[in-house]
């Protein structure tokens, strides 16, 4: 299981930096430009801590933030992701609860 300490990580400009990242390196299909606001911020949220061992990414595809479109960029822990960006604290990326 994912660690659910990770979760709190995760703020708005995080997320926001995340789906910049989706747009940059993948070929996936959104906008330039997404963001979300505070609104999808509490969805996200809120999902999130009800289905904890969920991926950022499917998160973000369950509550209709992206498309559910075939990709690697689906898989991708978001774990692996703050570790490549170097925004990360070792304690949050155990696998426990």
């Amino acid at each position: 299981m994912r660690s659910v300490r990770r979760l709190a990580l995760f703020t708005k400009p995080l997320i926001n930096d995340y789906l910049q990242y989706l747009y940059e390196d993948t070929d996936l299909e959104i906008p330039n430009q997404i963001k979300i606001e505070d609104k999808e911020y509490i969805i996200i949220k809120d999902y999130w801590e009800k289905f904890p061992d969920s991926r950022l990414t499917q998160v973000l595809v369950n509550t209709g933030i992206l498309p559910n479109a075939v990709g690697f960029w689906y898989y991708k822990e978001e774990t692996t992701w703050l570790k490549e960006q170097k925004i990360y604290t070792e304690s949050y990326l155990y696998y426990n609860t």
